[in-house]
């Protein structure tokens, strides 16, 4: 993707800085944690669809009860189109849907 077209999620100027509305506010350097995520595109390319069907056992509908490995595969596939290439594990809030977690800096207690 070249630089002057525009974040589809935050809808700015391509720059995974900005991803969830975050600017940049550290420099990457020091200590800090980087929050886990999970490849759309590699469990597409890599998955059977036993795997799929493992992994669905562990997901939920809105309505609360859980999909299908058709049904996740599916939802995944519609991820990949719309261009979002990881997904978060858990809570961040510098989250890009390109490249994951931002990172956070951490303050080391002396």
């Amino acid at each position: 993707m070249s630089n002057n077209e525009n974040c589809q999620f935050t809808g700015r100027p391509y720059d995974c800085k900005y991803c969830e509305g975050h600017e940049e506010d550290w420099t990457g350097k020091g200590n800090h944690t980087i929050h886990v995520s999970y490849s759309v595109g590699g469990s597409l390319r890599n998955n059977r669809q036993c795997d799929w069907a493992k992994m669905a056992k562990n997901t939920t509908r809105p309505d609360g009860s859980y999909m299908t490995g058709y049904e996740l595969h599916a939802k995944f596939l519609e991820m990949y189109r719309a261009g979002i290439e990881v997904i978060r594990v858990g809570e961040c809030d510098r989250f890009c849907f390109k490249n994951g977690c931002q990172g956070h800096q951490t303050t080391e207690e002396k």
